[in-house]
């Protein structure tokens, strides 16, 4: 039995692949998040499914009704319908968000879900609120602390954006897309050569990705447009110089 959400591409893809070489019983549940299990935990329905399963009584049906049953206390479903909202409809958006996070307040998935419904509507200060409750409830763990960085980088506040990309990528130095994501930030603040160096690792860590190879190429010839003027004009001015002490 495989459990997804269908508006997941990944987990589609997964779904599609594994179906193909395993007979599977196949249950989309829209609006479950990555993995089902949480959500279907969250209802009180996981353990239910799997005592079902073994003594070879699972109804699909059942299943499917009590889902649209519980799903409105789930912070999980809100929260993922809240950030599935289209631009245009942001008051949606955070409502359902806000919802999701009243129903279970001790849920770090619903909480995290506002957080960054709060950002993507502009309320940055709220936002940020949230994001640090949530860094120390989590122990600053890394999952959560990536939104955290996005979410202060749109506040303005993108040194301490930055100290926690660091913190990230630090506590997560193997991970390819860690490196990446901080080389964007770096290179928009300014610092090329920290983040060609990050992007560099990125490539070395992933090398197949052309994605990051063409970043580290145009990073690199970015970077020979920023300091070659320079140097031709520094250049220039010892030459003068020295052409003056020589007349």
């Amino acid at each position: 039995m495989l459990i997804y959400d269908p508006h997941m591409p990944l987990d589609r893809r997964h779904v599609r692949h594994i179906a193909a070489e395993t007979p599977s019983l196949l249950i989309a549940v829209p609006y479950s998040g990555h993995p089902a299990s949480t959500f279907l935990g969250e209802i009180s329905l996981l353990k239910p499914m799997l005592e079902d399963l073994l003594h070879d009584r699972f109804d699909a049906k059942a299943v499917a009704e009590t889902i649209r049953e519980r799903r409105s206390t789930s912070s999980v479903y809100l929260g993922s319908l809240a950030e599935r909202q289209p631009d245009v409809r942001p008051r949606t958006a955070l409502a359902l968000a806000r919802a999701g996070h009243a129903a279970r307040p001790g849920s770090m998935l619903g909480m995290l879900s506002l957080a960054r419904t709060l950002t993507r509507t502009g309320n940055h200060l709220e936002a940020v609120t949230l994001h640090r409750e949530l860094a120390m409830h989590t122990e600053r763990m890394p999952l959560y602390l990536v939104p955290f960085a996005d979410a202060l980088w749109l506040a303005g506040a993108r040194g301490e954006a930055l100290a926690i990309a660091r913190e990230v990528v630090d506590a997560l130095p193997a991970q390819a897309h860690l490196r990446n994501w901080r080389a964007t930030m770096l290179w928009k603040n300014g610092e090329r050569s920290a983040a060609i160096g990050q992007q560099k690792q990125a490539v070395a860590l992933n090398p197949k990705n052309s994605r990051y190879r063409r970043k580290f190429y145009l990073y690199r010839i970015a970077r020979c447009g920023w300091w070659l003027p320079d140097l031709l004009r520094r250049t220039s001015l010892k030459w003068e110089a020295s052409r003056q002490v020589q007349l």
